[in-house]
Protein backbone atom coordinates (compact mmCIF):
# COMPACT_ATOMS: atom_id res chain seq x y z
CA UNK A 1 0.00 0.00 0.00
CA UNK A 2 3.03 2.34 0.55
CA UNK A 3 4.32 1.51 -2.33
CA UNK A 4 1.39 2.18 -4.51
CA UNK A 5 0.98 5.89 -2.07
CA UNK A 6 4.52 6.83 -3.03
CA UNK A 7 4.29 5.95 -6.81
CA UNK A 8 1.35 7.46 -7.29
CA UNK A 9 2.62 10.65 -5.98
CA UNK A 10 6.11 10.55 -7.66
CA UNK A 11 3.68 10.04 -10.97
CA UNK A 12 1.52 13.04 -10.13
CA UNK A 13 4.80 15.24 -9.23
CA UNK A 14 6.17 13.94 -12.64
CA UNK A 15 2.84 15.31 -14.10
CA UNK A 16 2.66 18.45 -12.64
CA UNK A 17 5.79 19.10 -14.03
CA UNK A 18 5.27 18.29 -16.97
CA UNK A 19 2.15 20.64 -17.33
CA UNK A 20 3.94 23.23 -16.03
CA UNK A 21 6.44 23.26 -18.64
CA UNK A 22 3.34 22.92 -21.20
CA UNK A 23 1.92 25.50 -20.04
CA UNK A 24 5.40 28.06 -20.11
CA UNK A 25 6.35 27.21 -23.33
CA UNK A 26 3.11 27.15 -24.71
CA UNK A 27 1.65 30.38 -23.11
CA UNK A 28 5.07 32.09 -23.92
CA UNK A 29 4.46 31.51 -27.63
CA UNK A 30 0.60 31.79 -27.71
CA UNK A 31 0.77 35.22 -25.77
CA UNK A 32 4.31 36.64 -27.57
CA UNK A 33 2.29 35.81 -31.31
CA UNK A 34 -0.80 37.90 -30.13
CA UNK A 35 1.22 40.51 -28.91
CA UNK A 36 3.06 40.81 -32.37
CA UNK A 37 0.50 40.36 -34.48
CA UNK A 38 -1.40 43.37 -33.19
CA UNK A 39 1.50 45.40 -32.45
CA UNK A 40 4.61 44.88 -34.12
CA UNK A 41 4.55 47.56 -37.04
CA UNK A 42 6.75 50.26 -38.04
CA UNK A 43 5.66 53.86 -39.06
CA UNK A 44 4.46 53.42 -42.60
CA UNK A 45 5.09 50.02 -42.77
CA UNK A 46 2.52 47.21 -42.71
CA UNK A 47 2.85 44.30 -39.88
CA UNK A 48 2.66 40.63 -40.29
CA UNK A 49 -0.59 39.09 -41.78
CA UNK A 50 1.31 35.26 -41.04
CA UNK A 51 3.49 34.02 -38.23
CA UNK A 52 3.86 31.23 -36.53
CA UNK A 53 6.80 29.40 -33.98
CA UNK A 54 7.96 26.15 -33.95
CA UNK A 55 9.75 25.24 -30.86
CA UNK A 56 11.84 21.83 -30.85
CA UNK A 57 12.45 20.59 -27.29
CA UNK A 58 14.96 17.95 -27.75
CA UNK A 59 17.14 15.59 -25.82
CA UNK A 60 20.19 14.10 -28.03
CA UNK A 61 22.76 11.34 -26.59
CA UNK A 62 25.33 9.73 -28.81
CA UNK A 63 27.75 6.95 -27.33
CA UNK A 64 30.71 6.62 -29.63
CA UNK A 65 33.77 3.27 -30.01
CA UNK A 66 35.98 4.02 -31.93
CA UNK A 67 38.50 0.53 -32.37
CA UNK A 68 37.50 -0.89 -29.18
CA UNK A 69 37.01 1.73 -26.92
CA UNK A 70 34.74 4.80 -25.67
CA UNK A 71 35.64 7.91 -27.43
CA UNK A 72 32.28 9.87 -27.29
CA UNK A 73 30.10 9.65 -24.46
CA UNK A 74 27.67 12.68 -24.55
CA UNK A 75 23.94 13.73 -23.63
CA UNK A 76 22.79 17.22 -24.54
CA UNK A 77 19.43 18.99 -23.75
CA UNK A 78 18.60 21.93 -26.35
CA UNK A 79 15.76 24.08 -27.30
CA UNK A 80 15.45 25.34 -30.53
CA UNK A 81 13.02 28.01 -32.00
CA UNK A 82 12.14 28.57 -35.86
CA UNK A 83 10.14 32.11 -36.57
CA UNK A 84 8.32 32.14 -39.41
CA UNK A 85 7.27 35.97 -40.16
CA UNK A 86 5.73 36.92 -43.21
CA UNK A 87 4.83 40.58 -44.54
CA UNK A 88 2.87 40.91 -47.33
CA UNK A 89 0.05 38.86 -48.14
CA UNK A 90 -0.47 35.35 -49.21
CA UNK A 91 0.03 36.45 -52.84
CA UNK A 92 3.24 37.86 -52.22
CA UNK A 93 5.41 38.23 -49.63
CA UNK A 94 9.55 37.65 -48.11
CA UNK A 95 9.87 34.24 -48.68
CA UNK A 96 10.79 32.50 -51.68
CA UNK A 97 13.89 34.82 -52.70
CA UNK A 98 17.24 35.04 -52.67
CA UNK A 99 19.08 38.47 -52.46
CA UNK A 100 23.06 38.64 -53.49
CA UNK A 101 23.52 40.43 -50.51
CA UNK A 102 21.32 38.56 -47.82
CA UNK A 103 20.11 34.50 -47.55
CA UNK A 104 17.00 35.41 -45.67
CA UNK A 105 13.83 34.43 -47.60
CA UNK A 106 15.43 31.00 -49.37
CA UNK A 107 13.82 27.98 -48.05
CA UNK A 108 10.00 27.81 -48.13
CA UNK A 109 9.84 29.38 -44.77
CA UNK A 110 9.84 32.67 -45.01
CA UNK A 111 13.09 33.93 -42.10
CA UNK A 112 14.62 31.01 -41.38
CA UNK A 113 15.09 32.42 -38.14
CA UNK A 114 16.71 29.55 -35.82
CA UNK A 115 17.36 30.09 -32.59
CA UNK A 116 19.17 28.35 -29.54
CA UNK A 117 15.83 28.76 -26.53
CA UNK A 118 16.72 28.48 -22.82
CA UNK A 119 15.61 24.85 -21.47
CA UNK A 120 14.53 26.56 -18.17
CA UNK A 121 10.77 27.05 -18.23
CA UNK A 122 10.63 30.71 -17.07
CA UNK A 123 7.69 32.40 -18.64
CA UNK A 124 9.46 35.91 -18.98
CA UNK A 125 12.89 34.28 -20.16
CA UNK A 126 11.06 32.46 -22.93
CA UNK A 127 9.14 35.49 -23.66
CA UNK A 128 12.34 37.52 -24.03
CA UNK A 129 13.84 34.77 -26.19
CA UNK A 130 10.86 34.69 -28.28
CA UNK A 131 10.29 38.74 -28.95
CA UNK A 132 14.18 39.21 -29.94
CA UNK A 133 13.71 36.70 -32.77
CA UNK A 134 10.41 38.29 -33.51
CA UNK A 135 11.65 41.13 -33.88
CA UNK A 136 14.66 40.06 -35.87
CA UNK A 137 12.49 38.12 -37.75
CA UNK A 138 9.65 41.18 -39.27
CA UNK A 139 12.92 43.53 -39.82
CA UNK A 140 14.71 41.03 -41.95
CA UNK A 141 11.21 40.27 -43.32
CA UNK A 142 10.26 44.10 -44.75
CA UNK A 143 13.84 44.46 -45.67
CA UNK A 144 13.66 41.03 -48.05
CA UNK A 145 10.35 42.19 -49.29
CA UNK A 146 11.38 45.20 -50.59
CA UNK A 147 14.56 43.91 -52.34
CA UNK A 148 11.85 41.63 -54.31
CA UNK A 149 9.47 43.89 -54.85
CA UNK A 150 12.73 46.05 -57.06
CA UNK A 151 13.86 42.35 -58.50
CA UNK A 152 10.25 41.87 -60.14
CA UNK A 153 9.58 45.04 -61.41
CA UNK A 154 12.45 44.36 -64.07
CA UNK A 155 11.74 40.96 -64.91
CA UNK A 156 8.57 39.07 -66.87
CA UNK A 157 7.32 35.56 -64.94
CA UNK A 158 6.68 32.75 -66.74
CA UNK A 159 3.82 32.14 -64.18
CA UNK A 160 3.02 33.39 -60.96
CA UNK A 161 1.84 31.62 -58.29
CA UNK A 162 0.99 32.97 -54.69
CA UNK A 163 4.19 32.51 -51.86
CA UNK A 164 1.88 30.44 -49.45
CA UNK A 165 -1.75 29.12 -49.22
CA UNK A 166 -3.93 29.48 -45.96
CA UNK A 167 -4.24 26.60 -43.54
CA UNK A 168 -6.55 25.43 -40.68
CA UNK A 169 -7.24 26.73 -37.44
CA UNK A 170 -6.57 22.92 -36.03
CA UNK A 171 -5.55 21.82 -32.50
CA UNK A 172 -3.73 18.75 -31.56
CA UNK A 173 -2.23 18.00 -28.32
CA UNK A 174 -0.72 14.57 -28.37
CA UNK A 175 0.56 13.22 -24.91
CA UNK A 176 4.72 14.40 -24.65
CA UNK A 177 7.55 11.92 -24.81
CA UNK A 178 9.39 11.84 -21.48
CA UNK A 179 13.15 13.03 -22.11
CA UNK A 180 14.23 10.53 -19.91
CA UNK A 181 17.25 7.67 -20.90
CA UNK A 182 19.16 5.01 -18.99
CA UNK A 183 22.29 6.61 -20.47
CA UNK A 184 24.55 3.89 -17.98
CA UNK A 185 22.82 0.92 -19.69
CA UNK A 186 23.36 1.94 -23.17
CA UNK A 187 27.23 2.83 -22.45
CA UNK A 188 27.09 -1.16 -21.81
CA UNK A 189 26.33 -1.93 -24.64
CA UNK A 190 28.25 0.23 -27.02
CA UNK A 191 31.33 -0.86 -25.18
CA UNK A 192 30.16 -4.61 -25.12
CA UNK A 193 29.79 -4.66 -28.78
CA UNK A 194 33.07 -2.76 -29.48
CA UNK A 195 35.00 -5.56 -28.03
CA UNK A 196 34.39 -7.79 -30.58
CA UNK A 197 36.54 -6.49 -32.45
CA UNK A 198 39.59 -6.21 -30.40
CA UNK A 199 41.50 -9.98 -31.18
CA UNK A 200 40.81 -8.99 -35.39
CA UNK A 201 43.98 -8.58 -36.55
CA UNK A 202 42.46 -8.13 -40.41
CA UNK A 203 40.28 -5.05 -38.73
CA UNK A 204 42.26 -1.76 -38.95
CA UNK A 205 39.31 0.57 -37.57
CA UNK A 206 35.79 -0.28 -36.38
CA UNK A 207 33.01 2.10 -34.87
CA UNK A 208 29.99 1.12 -32.55
CA UNK A 209 27.87 4.20 -32.79
CA UNK A 210 24.59 4.82 -30.73
CA UNK A 211 22.76 7.78 -31.70
CA UNK A 212 18.88 8.75 -29.67
CA UNK A 213 16.76 11.44 -29.96
CA UNK A 214 13.82 12.28 -28.05
CA UNK A 215 12.03 15.33 -28.44
CA UNK A 216 8.82 17.27 -28.29
CA UNK A 217 7.66 19.87 -31.01
CA UNK A 218 5.26 22.58 -29.89
CA UNK A 219 3.96 24.98 -32.71
CA UNK A 220 1.21 27.65 -32.91
CA UNK A 221 0.32 29.73 -35.73
CA UNK A 222 -1.55 33.12 -36.30
CA UNK A 223 -3.91 30.71 -37.96
CA UNK A 224 -5.17 29.00 -34.73
CA UNK A 225 -3.32 26.23 -35.27
CA UNK A 226 -2.16 24.60 -31.96
CA UNK A 227 0.21 21.32 -32.07
CA UNK A 228 2.07 19.03 -29.98
CA UNK A 229 3.71 16.63 -31.59
CA UNK A 230 6.19 14.00 -29.66
CA UNK A 231 9.32 12.29 -31.74
CA UNK A 232 11.69 9.36 -30.52
CA UNK A 233 14.65 7.61 -32.53
CA UNK A 234 17.33 5.66 -32.15
CA UNK A 235 19.98 4.15 -34.74
CA UNK A 236 22.77 1.84 -33.67
CA UNK A 237 25.63 1.86 -37.20
CA UNK A 238 28.40 -0.48 -36.80
CA UNK A 239 30.97 0.14 -39.40
CA UNK A 240 34.33 -2.23 -39.52
CA UNK A 241 37.01 -1.18 -42.13
CA UNK A 242 40.30 -3.07 -43.34
CA UNK A 243 42.39 -3.07 -46.32
CA UNK A 244 43.23 -5.49 -49.17
CA UNK A 245 46.61 -6.47 -49.75
CA UNK A 246 46.68 -3.98 -52.74
CA UNK A 247 45.99 -1.22 -50.38
CA UNK A 248 42.04 -0.82 -51.11
CA UNK A 249 40.18 0.42 -48.63
CA UNK A 250 37.03 -2.02 -47.22
CA UNK A 251 33.87 -1.36 -45.34
CA UNK A 252 31.18 -3.34 -43.89
CA UNK A 253 27.87 -1.81 -42.15
CA UNK A 254 24.89 -2.90 -40.46
CA UNK A 255 22.31 -0.53 -39.17
CA UNK A 256 19.42 -0.44 -36.81
CA UNK A 257 17.05 1.67 -36.06
CA UNK A 258 13.89 2.03 -33.29
CA UNK A 259 11.61 4.41 -31.71
CA UNK A 260 13.46 3.92 -28.37
CA UNK A 261 16.25 2.01 -27.64
CA UNK A 262 15.47 -0.50 -25.38
CA UNK A 263 13.41 -1.51 -28.80
CA UNK A 264 17.13 -2.18 -30.73
CA UNK A 265 17.69 -5.61 -31.05
CA UNK A 266 18.91 -8.07 -27.96
CA UNK A 267 22.79 -7.15 -28.11
CA UNK A 268 23.25 -11.17 -28.76
CA UNK A 269 21.30 -11.17 -32.31
CA UNK A 270 23.64 -7.62 -32.73
CA UNK A 271 26.87 -9.76 -31.54
CA UNK A 272 25.89 -12.73 -33.99
CA UNK A 273 25.58 -10.19 -36.87
CA UNK A 274 29.09 -8.59 -36.46
CA UNK A 275 30.72 -11.61 -36.74
CA UNK A 276 28.79 -12.11 -39.93
CA UNK A 277 30.04 -8.79 -40.76
CA UNK A 278 33.73 -9.78 -40.01
CA UNK A 279 33.02 -12.47 -41.88
CA UNK A 280 32.48 -10.75 -44.97
CA UNK A 281 35.05 -8.12 -44.79
CA UNK A 282 37.44 -11.23 -44.89
CA UNK A 283 35.90 -12.56 -48.05
CA UNK A 284 35.83 -9.29 -49.35
CA UNK A 285 39.82 -8.77 -48.73
CA UNK A 286 40.14 -11.79 -50.34
CA UNK A 287 38.37 -10.59 -53.81
CA UNK A 288 39.17 -10.04 -57.29
CA UNK A 289 38.65 -6.35 -58.11
CA UNK A 290 35.83 -5.88 -60.10
CA UNK A 291 35.56 -4.43 -63.85
CA UNK A 292 33.78 -2.39 -66.04
CA UNK A 293 30.15 -3.17 -66.70
CA UNK A 294 26.80 -1.83 -67.44
CA UNK A 295 23.58 -4.30 -67.76
CA UNK A 296 21.26 -5.58 -65.10
CA UNK A 297 21.94 -5.18 -61.12
CA UNK A 298 19.95 -6.67 -58.12
CA UNK A 299 19.85 -4.48 -55.37
CA UNK A 300 18.73 -6.48 -52.34
CA UNK A 301 17.01 -5.20 -48.90
CA UNK A 302 19.74 -2.79 -47.32
CA UNK A 303 20.64 -2.03 -51.06
CA UNK A 304 17.24 -1.48 -52.42
CA UNK A 305 16.58 1.14 -48.97
CA UNK A 306 19.66 2.70 -49.91
CA UNK A 307 18.76 3.16 -53.61
CA UNK A 308 15.40 4.72 -52.90
CA UNK A 309 16.36 6.94 -50.55
CA UNK A 310 19.19 8.26 -52.25
CA UNK A 311 18.02 8.83 -55.81
CA UNK A 312 14.14 9.13 -55.51
CA UNK A 313 13.20 10.18 -52.08
CA UNK A 314 13.54 14.23 -52.49
CA UNK A 315 12.30 13.54 -56.30
CA UNK A 316 8.73 12.45 -55.05
CA UNK A 317 8.44 16.14 -53.14
CA UNK A 318 7.36 19.31 -54.75
CA UNK A 319 9.30 22.22 -54.05
CA UNK A 320 9.58 26.02 -55.59
CA UNK A 321 12.85 27.50 -57.02
CA UNK A 322 13.41 30.53 -55.14
CA UNK A 323 13.83 33.34 -57.53
CA UNK A 324 16.74 36.16 -57.08
CA UNK A 325 18.10 39.43 -57.99
CA UNK A 326 21.55 37.49 -59.22
CA UNK A 327 21.50 35.41 -62.62
CA UNK A 328 24.53 33.79 -61.45
CA UNK A 329 22.14 32.58 -58.19
CA UNK A 330 18.90 31.80 -60.60
CA UNK A 331 21.11 29.60 -62.93
CA UNK A 332 22.78 28.02 -59.93
CA UNK A 333 19.24 27.62 -58.13
CA UNK A 334 17.21 26.22 -60.58
CA UNK A 335 20.74 23.95 -61.32
CA UNK A 336 20.64 22.57 -58.02
CA UNK A 337 16.86 22.64 -56.80
CA UNK A 338 15.51 21.92 -59.85
CA UNK A 339 13.00 18.45 -59.61
CA UNK A 340 11.91 17.06 -63.23
CA UNK A 341 9.49 14.76 -61.53
CA UNK A 342 7.29 18.16 -60.95
CA UNK A 343 6.95 18.19 -65.04
CA UNK A 344 5.88 14.73 -65.46
CA UNK A 345 2.65 14.35 -63.12
CA UNK A 346 0.15 12.39 -65.40
CA UNK A 347 3.05 10.38 -67.08
CA UNK A 348 5.29 7.65 -66.44
CA UNK A 349 7.95 7.60 -64.61
CA UNK A 350 8.03 4.00 -63.57
CA UNK A 351 7.82 0.01 -64.74
CA UNK A 352 4.16 -0.57 -65.28
CA UNK A 353 3.89 -2.38 -62.12
CA UNK A 354 4.96 -0.25 -59.74
CA UNK A 355 3.27 1.97 -57.04
CA UNK A 356 4.47 4.22 -54.61
CA UNK A 357 2.00 5.87 -51.88
CA UNK A 358 3.33 8.13 -48.84
CA UNK A 359 1.06 6.70 -46.01
CA UNK A 360 2.67 9.06 -43.33
CA UNK A 361 0.00 8.25 -40.27
CA UNK A 362 1.73 4.67 -40.35
CA UNK A 363 2.91 3.54 -37.28
CA UNK A 364 4.22 0.50 -37.63
CA UNK A 365 4.47 -2.34 -40.40
CA UNK A 366 5.41 -5.79 -39.97
CA UNK A 367 5.68 -5.17 -36.06
CA UNK A 368 8.49 -2.71 -36.13
CA UNK A 369 8.30 0.88 -35.54
CA UNK A 370 8.38 3.26 -38.61
CA UNK A 371 10.29 6.51 -37.63
CA UNK A 372 9.01 8.37 -40.61
CA UNK A 373 5.55 8.74 -39.20
CA UNK A 374 4.16 11.96 -38.40
CA UNK A 375 0.25 13.37 -37.37
CA UNK A 376 1.25 16.91 -37.84
CA UNK A 377 3.45 18.29 -40.37
CA UNK A 378 5.52 21.94 -39.75
CA UNK A 379 3.54 23.82 -40.83
CA UNK A 380 0.80 22.79 -38.70
CA UNK A 381 -1.27 21.09 -41.68
CA UNK A 382 -2.13 17.40 -41.16
CA UNK A 383 -0.26 14.67 -42.57
CA UNK A 384 -2.28 13.24 -45.49
CA UNK A 385 -1.54 10.02 -47.67
CA UNK A 386 -1.13 10.78 -50.95
CA UNK A 387 -1.15 8.29 -54.12
CA UNK A 388 2.54 9.50 -55.85
CA UNK A 389 2.52 6.90 -58.74
CA UNK A 390 -0.03 4.24 -59.99
CA UNK A 391 0.71 1.58 -61.96
CA UNK A 392 3.70 3.00 -63.04
CA UNK A 393 2.29 6.80 -63.68
CA UNK A 394 3.10 9.75 -61.33
CA UNK A 395 -0.44 10.93 -60.25
CA UNK A 396 1.46 13.29 -57.24
CA UNK A 397 4.14 14.84 -55.13
CA UNK A 398 4.34 15.52 -51.88
CA UNK A 399 3.77 19.10 -51.22
CA UNK A 400 4.11 22.00 -48.51
CA UNK A 401 2.34 25.39 -47.90
CA UNK A 402 4.23 27.01 -50.76
CA UNK A 403 2.41 26.38 -54.03
CA UNK A 404 4.09 24.88 -57.24
CA UNK A 405 2.78 24.44 -60.75
CA UNK A 406 0.02 21.91 -61.03
CA UNK A 407 0.25 21.83 -57.17
CA UNK A 408 -1.93 24.50 -55.25
CA UNK A 409 -2.32 22.79 -51.80
CA UNK A 410 -0.46 21.38 -49.03
CA UNK A 411 -0.83 17.59 -48.10
CA UNK A 412 1.11 18.08 -44.78
CA UNK A 413 4.32 17.26 -45.56
CA UNK A 414 6.34 20.06 -44.88
CA UNK A 415 9.61 19.11 -42.87
CA UNK A 416 12.78 20.89 -42.42
CA UNK A 417 11.26 24.07 -44.48
CA UNK A 418 10.17 22.49 -47.52
CA UNK A 419 8.63 19.59 -48.97
CA UNK A 420 9.87 16.01 -47.74
CA UNK A 421 9.04 12.47 -47.50
CA UNK A 422 7.44 10.90 -44.56
CA UNK A 423 6.59 6.93 -45.06
CA UNK A 424 6.30 6.00 -48.69
CA UNK A 425 5.37 2.35 -49.84
CA UNK A 426 6.81 0.65 -52.94
CA UNK A 427 4.64 -1.61 -53.64
CA UNK A 428 4.76 -4.20 -56.85
CA UNK A 429 2.54 -6.65 -59.11
CA UNK A 430 5.71 -8.09 -60.50
CA UNK A 431 7.02 -10.58 -56.94
CA UNK A 432 9.55 -13.21 -57.49
CA UNK A 433 11.57 -15.51 -55.16
CA UNK A 434 15.58 -14.53 -54.58
CA UNK A 435 16.17 -18.08 -57.12
CA UNK A 436 13.74 -16.27 -59.60
CA UNK A 437 15.24 -12.76 -58.99
CA UNK A 438 18.67 -13.98 -59.81
CA UNK A 439 17.55 -16.43 -62.74
CA UNK A 440 15.88 -13.33 -63.90
CA UNK A 441 19.24 -11.30 -63.56
CA UNK A 442 20.88 -13.93 -65.71
CA UNK A 443 18.49 -13.33 -68.24
CA UNK A 444 18.68 -10.12 -68.92
CA UNK A 445 22.28 -10.29 -68.62
CA UNK A 446 22.62 -13.06 -71.10
CA UNK A 447 20.65 -10.98 -73.86
CA UNK A 448 23.11 -8.09 -73.32
CA UNK A 449 25.31 -10.40 -74.96
CA UNK A 450 27.02 -10.60 -71.06
CA UNK A 451 28.58 -13.31 -69.04
CA UNK A 452 27.35 -12.83 -65.88
CA UNK A 453 25.40 -9.86 -63.99
CA UNK A 454 26.05 -8.34 -60.08
CA UNK A 455 24.15 -8.41 -57.02
CA UNK A 456 24.40 -5.72 -54.73
CA UNK A 457 23.43 -6.46 -51.06
CA UNK A 458 24.78 -3.62 -48.91
CA UNK A 459 25.34 0.28 -50.41
CA UNK A 460 27.10 2.54 -48.17
CA UNK A 461 24.78 4.30 -46.16
CA UNK A 462 23.91 7.79 -46.93
CA UNK A 463 24.19 9.68 -43.61
CA UNK A 464 27.68 7.41 -42.96
CA UNK A 465 29.20 9.22 -46.01
CA UNK A 466 27.73 12.88 -44.86
CA UNK A 467 29.18 12.40 -41.10
CA UNK A 468 32.31 14.42 -41.55
CA UNK A 469 34.27 12.46 -39.52
CA UNK A 470 35.79 9.95 -42.33
CA UNK A 471 39.70 9.63 -41.95
CA UNK A 472 41.44 9.88 -45.35
CA UNK A 473 41.02 5.51 -46.18
CA UNK A 474 37.46 5.78 -45.29
CA UNK A 475 37.21 8.90 -47.31
CA UNK A 476 38.23 7.02 -50.24
CA UNK A 477 35.41 5.04 -49.51
CA UNK A 478 32.57 7.17 -49.28
CA UNK A 479 32.88 10.15 -51.31
CA UNK A 480 31.54 10.48 -54.94
CA UNK A 481 31.12 13.47 -57.45
CA UNK A 482 27.87 15.29 -57.47
CA UNK A 483 25.81 14.35 -59.89
CA UNK A 484 26.57 15.99 -63.76
CA UNK A 485 22.54 16.83 -64.49
CA UNK A 486 19.19 17.41 -62.16
CA UNK A 487 18.43 14.03 -64.40
CA UNK A 488 20.95 12.01 -62.67
CA UNK A 489 22.08 10.89 -59.37
CA UNK A 490 25.13 9.84 -57.55
CA UNK A 491 25.22 6.28 -55.55
CA UNK A 492 27.35 6.14 -52.27
CA UNK A 493 29.87 3.13 -52.80
CA UNK A 494 28.50 -0.72 -52.74
CA UNK A 495 30.02 -2.34 -49.41
CA UNK A 496 28.84 -5.85 -50.24
CA UNK A 497 28.86 -6.54 -54.09
CA UNK A 498 28.95 -10.44 -55.59
CA UNK A 499 29.18 -11.24 -59.53
CA UNK A 500 26.82 -14.47 -60.58
CA UNK A 501 27.89 -16.50 -63.16
CA UNK A 502 25.84 -18.13 -65.64
CA UNK A 503 25.24 -21.47 -63.67
CA UNK A 504 24.58 -19.24 -60.53
CA UNK A 505 27.82 -19.05 -59.00
CA UNK A 506 27.95 -16.25 -56.20
CA UNK A 507 31.95 -14.69 -56.08
CA UNK A 508 32.38 -11.48 -54.19
CA UNK A 509 34.31 -8.46 -55.76
CA UNK A 510 35.88 -5.01 -54.88
CA UNK A 511 36.84 -1.74 -56.03
CA UNK A 512 33.62 -0.62 -57.85
CA UNK A 513 31.66 2.40 -57.74
CA UNK A 514 28.21 3.58 -60.06
CA UNK A 515 28.01 5.87 -62.56
CA UNK A 516 25.91 8.47 -62.89
CA UNK A 517 21.84 6.90 -62.38
CA UNK A 518 19.26 8.20 -64.32
CA UNK A 519 16.13 9.62 -63.02
CA UNK A 520 14.23 6.83 -65.31
CA UNK A 521 15.72 4.41 -63.26
CA UNK A 522 12.47 2.64 -62.37
CA UNK A 523 11.48 2.03 -65.83
CA UNK A 524 14.36 -0.22 -66.02
CA UNK A 525 12.86 -2.16 -62.89
CA UNK A 526 12.39 -5.75 -64.65
CA UNK A 527 11.04 -7.15 -61.67
CA UNK A 528 11.06 -6.97 -57.51
CA UNK A 529 10.88 -9.83 -54.86
CA UNK A 530 8.29 -11.08 -53.31
CA UNK A 531 9.35 -9.88 -49.39
CA UNK A 532 10.22 -6.02 -48.45
CA UNK A 533 12.25 -4.07 -46.17
CA UNK A 534 11.74 -1.70 -43.85
CA UNK A 535 14.19 1.06 -44.13
CA UNK A 536 14.79 4.59 -42.06
CA UNK A 537 17.08 6.68 -42.79
CA UNK A 538 18.34 10.47 -41.28
CA UNK A 539 17.22 12.94 -44.20
CA UNK A 540 16.70 16.45 -44.43
CA UNK A 541 14.35 18.11 -47.18
CA UNK A 542 16.97 18.91 -50.04
CA UNK A 543 18.06 15.82 -50.30
CA UNK A 544 21.96 14.60 -50.12
CA UNK A 545 22.79 16.10 -53.99
CA UNK A 546 21.46 19.36 -53.33
CA UNK A 547 24.47 20.80 -51.75
CA UNK A 548 24.04 24.79 -51.32
CA UNK A 549 20.10 24.31 -50.38
CA UNK A 550 21.07 21.52 -48.37
CA UNK A 551 23.65 23.94 -46.16
CA UNK A 552 20.63 26.51 -45.93
CA UNK A 553 18.12 24.35 -45.39
CA UNK A 554 20.36 22.65 -42.18
CA UNK A 555 21.39 26.11 -40.82
CA UNK A 556 19.49 29.39 -40.57
CA UNK A 557 21.28 33.11 -40.60
CA UNK A 558 22.24 32.40 -36.72
CA UNK A 559 23.94 29.17 -37.69
CA UNK A 560 21.77 27.17 -35.44
CA UNK A 561 21.42 23.69 -36.52
CA UNK A 562 17.74 22.68 -37.43
CA UNK A 563 16.14 19.56 -36.35
CA UNK A 564 17.16 16.45 -38.10
CA UNK A 565 14.42 13.62 -39.09
CA UNK A 566 13.91 10.41 -40.31
CA UNK A 567 12.59 9.22 -43.53
CA UNK A 568 11.25 5.60 -43.79
CA UNK A 569 10.89 3.72 -47.54
CA UNK A 570 9.22 0.14 -47.27
CA UNK A 571 10.61 -1.39 -50.51
CA UNK A 572 10.82 -4.20 -51.94
CA UNK A 573 14.32 -5.77 -53.79
CA UNK A 574 14.71 -4.39 -56.98
CA UNK A 575 16.06 -5.62 -60.55
CA UNK A 576 17.17 -3.19 -62.73
CA UNK A 577 18.23 -2.59 -66.25
CA UNK A 578 20.43 -0.12 -67.73
CA UNK A 579 23.27 0.39 -64.20
CA UNK A 580 26.64 1.28 -64.71
CA UNK A 581 29.29 0.14 -62.36
CA UNK A 582 32.82 1.20 -62.72
CA UNK A 583 36.37 0.76 -61.17
CA UNK A 584 37.10 3.02 -58.50
CA UNK A 585 40.20 5.43 -59.41
CA UNK A 586 42.21 6.42 -56.54
CA UNK A 587 45.25 6.04 -55.09
CA UNK A 588 45.08 4.09 -51.68
CA UNK A 589 47.14 4.42 -48.53
CA UNK A 590 49.58 1.00 -48.09
CA UNK A 591 48.99 -1.34 -45.43
CA UNK A 592 50.14 -0.72 -42.47
CA UNK A 593 54.06 -2.24 -42.07
CA UNK A 594 54.03 -4.11 -39.28
CA UNK A 595 50.99 -6.32 -37.89
CA UNK A 596 48.08 -5.94 -36.20
CA UNK A 597 49.75 -5.38 -32.08
CA UNK A 598 47.56 -7.79 -30.52
CA UNK A 599 47.20 -11.49 -30.60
Amino acid sequence: MKHSIAFLAIFLIFQLGAQAQKKALVSAMEDELARSMEHLKLEGEGGPYYLSYLLHDAYSLRITADSGAITVNSENRNRTLKVDLRVGSYAQDNSNFLSLTSLAGLTGSATPASIRMPIDDDYYVLRRQIWKATDRAYKDGLETLTKKKAMLQNVVRAEILPDFVRGGAISSLAPENSLNVRREQWNQLVDQLAKHFVPRPNIQRSKVDLNVQIANSYYVNSEGARVIEPFSAARLTITAMTQAEDGMPLHNFRMYTAARPESLPDKAVIGGDIKILISELSGAGAASPGEEYSGPVLFLGQAAGEFFSQGFGNLLAAKKIPLSDSPQANAMLSRYLENPFLSKINMKVAANFLSLRAIPTLKSHNQKALLGTCTFDEEGVPCSDVSLIENGMLKGLLSSRVPVRGIAQSNGHARGGAAAPSVIHVTSANKKSYQQLKQELLNAAKEEGLGFGYVVRGLTPASESMSGDADVVESLLLSQQSPPEPTQFRLTKPYSIFRVYMDGREEPVRGLEFGSVSINALKNVIATSDDEIVYDYPATATGATSGMSGLISLLGPSGVPGRQYYATVIVPSLLIGGIDLKKSAANYPKVPIVDYPVR
